[in-house]
């Protein structure tokens, strides 16, 4: 199977769970899950890995793009200058590291996608958990980035297997008809979105 393993990054605005707290060391945190996660993957996936940054990074002082040349050298950056469809489709997986409607994008779009952060559901109303619980229970999102990575290594050769099974597909069919039902162009909005976060 051809395509790489795209990471797409949050920034340091989106890591604040909105109470308050210790902006910068909420993103050291976040960061250090990053590199986990690179780090954990197999060396013949992580040649193919591309970590496309927020565009965000270059208006705060995160230091994004040195700190990974600093603990994960090998891995390609991609500094938010590609258009983010196309980037997309030169990739078999796409991972988010963050919860952010591009997970409930990629997922309308049936774009094979794993997802991991480490605060699990807390951040969540309670009516929302059972979805994301949906998510978890079929392998698509998970709460360490060891984990994410492990079931990586484990699906690499046949993603389209995976993400083609019942489970998987079942899983994200009902989230999906709980959060995408409003976007009736997901394409459109995907792209809408992405104007707005540049």
């Amino acid at each position: 199977g051809a395509g790489g393993l795209l990471l797409i990054e949050s920034s340091i605005l989106q890591t604040v769970d909105g109470h308050g707290g210790d902006q910068y060391g909420e993103f050291e945190l976040y960061m250090e899950e990053q590199f986990r996660f690179a780090k954990n993957l197999n060396e013949r996936i992580h040649q193919k890995l591309t970590v496309r940054l927020h565009t965000d990074y270059l208006k705060f002082p995160t230091f994004d793009d040195l700190r990974w040349k600093h603990r994960s050298p090998n891995t390609q950056l991609e500094p938010g200058i590609i258009d983010i469809r196309k980037l997309i489709k030169r990739n078999r997986l796409v991972v988010h590291s963050y919860d952010s409607t591009g997970i409930l994008e990629t997922l309308a779009l049936k774009i094979p996608t794993m997802c991991f952060w480490r605060d699990g559901l807390n951040h969540l109303l309670p009516s929302a958990k059972p979805f994301y619980e949906l998510l978890v229970d079929a392998g698509i999102l998970f709460f360490s980035p060891e984990a994410a990575a492990k079931s990586i290594t484990l699906h690499w050769d046949d993603i389209s297997g995976w993400w083609e099974s019942k489970k998987v597909q079942d899983a994200r069919q009902t989230f999906c008809q709980q959060y995408a039902r409003t976007v009736a162009h997901p394409v459109r909005e995907l792209k809408n979105l992405l104007k707005a976060n540049s």
